[in-house]
């Protein structure tokens, strides 16, 4: 019988720091996807040619989030789950975040900090 390895059990291994994509669940990755795929139809890409305002994305990921909260498993027009819309919404969001593209599209609300009594 052939022993199976664990993950980084080679001599050369240098996985170290790096993402561990083994570890995220298929399904849901396969559900973004295809809800991506659908989103075609508005042009490949849409997100990235002159980006959303966040608000539009932020909307969506709550209207998806709240029809899921209230029973609604499935999208009626894709038939794709809610939550997957919702993550790909957040994750257009999150892509804005980390490349720093498209502020001149963020309408989030700016609350200014507090300052603490004295």
């Amino acid at each position: 019988m052939t022993e199976v390895k664990k993950y980084g059990d080679t001599q050369r291994s240098n996985d170290e720091g790096k993402p561990r994509y083994d570890l995220l669940p298929p399904g849901p990755k396969r559900l973004v996807g295809m809800v991506a795929n659908f989103g075609v139809k508005y042009g490949e890409r849409n997100y990235a040619k002159e980006g959303f305002v966040y608000s539009r994305c932020y909307a969506s990921a709550q209207r998806h989030i709240e029809a899921w909260w209230e029973g609604e498993e499935l999208d009626p027009e894709t038939k794709l789950p809610h939550l997957a819309h919702a993550i790909w919404n957040l994750w257009i969001l999150l892509w804005y975040q980390l490349t720093g593209r498209y502020t001149r599209n963020d309408d989030r609300y700016h609350v200014l900090p507090i300052e603490e009594p004295r």
